[in-house]
């Protein structure tokens, strides 16, 4: 029984989010109403109260759903500086942009979440200062944690943008494999950097 209630849950909670990200499509994100939602994905509103306590909830809870989904803060550190581990990682990356892509684009548009990509940015220059910290001590240039984090996340971002709004057509591992060339076999490497992509690679 627990099976099928949960079942019926996760069918609801889709339906909302659904129908948030339908009224996207004409409405600004803070216009969006309890009876919008309901009308939208045929729910009561009693049904609507029981996973949230209002509108602002349910936006907070999808923006916080989509930053993670957009950002992959959890990634092994070692992982990431291995040619094999930062592949996986910037491939799963766009595949979940191209798998989400019209909602990206909703909640960074004009009627979307005016602090979507602030809390990106935030959590992706969060993770990758952690990366630089903890590989500080492999740094050949001394460099600043922070002022490499922020670099290399407004770069991530701008590149992202660009493969969600001019990308269709190309696959994820191309833009992938772009990107950790870009990174790896460019701006790190220019800066004296390239042990920490290619750290592992030399160790073979």
């Amino acid at each position: 029984m627990s099976g099928k209630h949960d079942l019926r849950v996760q069918k609801t909670l889709a339906a909302i989010e659904s129908a948030f990200f339908t009224l996207l499509e004409r409405k600004n994100a803070y216009n969006v109403t309890v009876t919008d939602i309901t009308q939208t994905a045929l729910i009561g509103r009693s049904t609507f109260y029981k996973h949230y306590l209002d509108m602002p909830d349910l936006i907070e809870r999808i923006v916080g759903i989509y930053v993670k989904k957009f950002v992959r803060p959890t990634w092994d550190y070692n992982r990431l500086i291995e040619p094999v581990g930062a592949m996986e990682f910037y491939t799963s990356y766009f595949e979940n942009v191209e798998k989400h892509r019209n909602k990206y684009r909703l909640l960074m548009s004009e009627n979307g979440i005016a602090n979507f990509y602030p809390l990106a940015r935030q959590q992706g220059y969060d993770y990758y200062q952690g990366l630089f910290e903890y590989h500080r001590e492999r740094l050949v240039v001394p460099i600043n944690p922070h002022n490499l984090a922020v670099y290399v996340v407004s770069a991530h971002l701008g590149l992202m943008e660009n493969f969600l709004n001019y990308g269709e057509g190309r696959t994820p591992q191309e833009a992938a494999r772009e990107l950790v060339a870009i990174t790896c076999g460019c701006v790190l490497k220019n800066l004296g950097l390239a042990s920490v992509c290619f750290a592992s690679e030399r160790q073979k």
